[in-house]
């Protein structure tokens, strides 16, 4: 994503999931049947969503 936004004078990056968002993604178990702790525990080694401000 940074490389795709090289050209932009002001970047950030935000990287958002962890191992049980990413679990439940792929079993399509909405949000809220998770707890505030499950959602905002940050591990960057499960990304589930990217996004990019530009």
């Amino acid at each position: 994503m940074k490389y795709l936004f090289k050209d932009f004078s002001e970047q950030k990056l935000y990287i958002y999931g962890n191992l049980i968002t990413l679990i439940a993604s792929y079993h399509s178990i909405a949000t809220e049947e998770l707890s505030p702790e499950e959602i905002n525990n940050f591990n960057p080694n499960y990304p589930v969503t990217i996004c990019i401000v530009a």
